[in-house]
Parts: structure tokens; C-alpha cells; sequence
């Protein structure tokens, strides 16, 4: 059906070369993703066990007590965490600044 124009034709085969090559990534690339994360946790052993806590299923309060580190600390290398790859993190957006200085201000 997406083949019977021109348009459609060469779009469909765009996306079917996109998907070969998307499939043929190197073993040896793989290999190295993982050598630089394993490298990463050896140079920063506290952010592999900040990782594991995560995965336990801890809050940034108890993170914290175990790494000695407030629990803003705790958000902060999370996000960096979440920006290399290693953990889906998104910050709460009612902990913090912005919501201690809300919670500040004089109501009228």
C-alpha cells in the first residue's frame, strides 16, 4: 500500500536500509560501551552504588543516609546518572528551590 507512489516507494526503502544498518552495529562497538562504563564505575565506585540503591527501590532521603550526601546531592548526580544512560531519572518537580520558595511566600 505505502509502495504504490514514488514518494512512498523510496520512503519505505529509506526506512528498511535505516533498520540494516541500525542492525549491524558492531560487537567491538557494543564491547566498548561497555568498557567505558565499566571504567566510569571504577573511577566513581559511589555512583555505582547510588545506582544500585536507585534500583533497590530507595528514596534520595535513604540514598542519602547510606552516602553520606543530603538528598539534593543525591538528585543531582541522578540527573547526571540519567544523562549518561545509566538510570531513567526525572527530577520531582516539587522538591527543590522552586518549591521551597513557593512554599515561602506570604499569602494576602
Amino acid at each position: 500500500m505505502v509502495e504504490r507512489k514514488d514518494k512512498g516507494r523510496q520512503a519505505r526503502r529509506y526506512f528498511i536500509e535505516m533498520e540494516k544498518q541500525a542492525k549491524a552495529i558492531p560487537d567491538a562497538v557494543l564491547w566498548r560501551i561497555d568498557a567505558l562504563e565499566d571504567a566510569y564505575f571504577q573511577a566513581a565506585p559511589e555512583m555505582l552504588s547510588l545506582l544500585r540503591y536507585r534500583n533497590m527501590g530507595l528514596n534520595l532521603t535513604e540514598i542519602g543516609k547510606l552516602l553520606d550526601l543530603n538528598p539534593g546531592a543525591v538528585s543531582y548526580r541522578l540527573k547526571k546518572l540519567n544523562d549518561l544512560g545509566f538510570v531513567q531519572y526525572q527530577p520531582n518537580p516539587q522538591i527543590g528551590r522552586n518549591a521551597a520558595q513557593q512554599s515561602l511566600s506570604l499569602e494576602g
